[in-house]
């Protein structure tokens, strides 16, 4: 998948040319899903599935899944 698609909320993994793949606990191989920056010069905050966060830019990160869409209905 392409990683110009990635939003709040979807599945994502480190890239393994990143300065930032597998190093250390908050750089980890595992899957984490995408919230909020809490740096504002970071495109991404992730909350990995080992517990640890950290911030990063788009280039950095690569799609593994689409989260969950929010849907409306009229009322």
């Amino acid at each position: 998948m392409n990683s110009l698609e990635i939003e709040i909320g979807d599945t994502v993994k480190i890239v393994e040319t990143s300065q930032y793949y597998n190093n250390g606990a908050t750089n980890p191989r595992c899957e984490g899903v995408t919230i909020k920056p809490r740096v504002p010069r970071f495109d991404y905050r992730v909350q990995w599935n080992n517990g640890a966060t950290n911030s990063y830019n788009l280039h950095d990160l690569t799609l593994i899944k689409k989260g969950k869409t929010m849907q409306f209905t009229k009322s």
